[in-house]
C-alpha cells in the first residue's frame, strides 16, 4: 500500500487556509447588517501558563494555549496579558483581517516574550 506524503508546510497552510476561510465567513456575516460580530474572549489556564480563547456566538473560534509568534511553547505570564492579545485578535476579525499576531505586536502590547536559552546553558 502506498502512503501519501504530505509535507509539513502543507499542513500549516491547510490550517491557515481554514482560519482564513472562517474569518472571511465571519466578515461576510457582518456585511449582512449586523453591527458587530458576536465575539468574546476568555482567559484559560493551560499546561504552559495562561492562554486564551476567542468565541463566536458562544463557540470556540480560536483556542490559543501559548504565546503566538514565539518559538516553543510558552504561556502568557498573566491572565491580563492573554486577554490583551485576545482583544487584538478580535479587533483584527472585526476589521476583516486574519487574526495572526506578530512578535512586533506582542512587544507593542508590552507582552513579556521568553527568549531562547543560550547554547550550552543547560536549559
Amino acid at each position: 500500500m502506498t502512503e501519501l506524503y504530505r509535507p509539513c508546510w502543507a499542513v500549516r497552510f491547510g490550517r491557515f487556509g481554514a482560519l482564513l476561510a472562517l474569518t472571511a465567513s465571519l466578515v461576510a456575516c457582518k456585511g449582512r447588517g449586523e453591527d458587530r460580530l458576536p465575539l468574546e474572549a476568555r482567559a484559560i489556564q493551560g499546561t504552559y501558563g495562561w492562554g486564551y480563547e476567542v468565541l463566536v456566538d458562544k463557540k470556540v473560534f480560536i483556542h490559543q494555549e501559548y504565546i503566538p509568534a514565539v518559538q516553543g511553547y510558552h504561556g502568557f505570564s498573566s491572565k491580563e496579558d492573554a486577554l490583551r492579545v485576545a482583544s487584538l485578535a478580535m479587533n483584527k476579525i472585526h476589521l476583516g483581517k486574519v487574526p495572526v499576531i506578530s512578535v512586533h505586536e506582542l512587544d507593542s502590547l508590552g507582552i513579556a516574550i521568553p527568549r531562547p536559552a543560550a547554547p550550552g546553558s543547560g536549559h
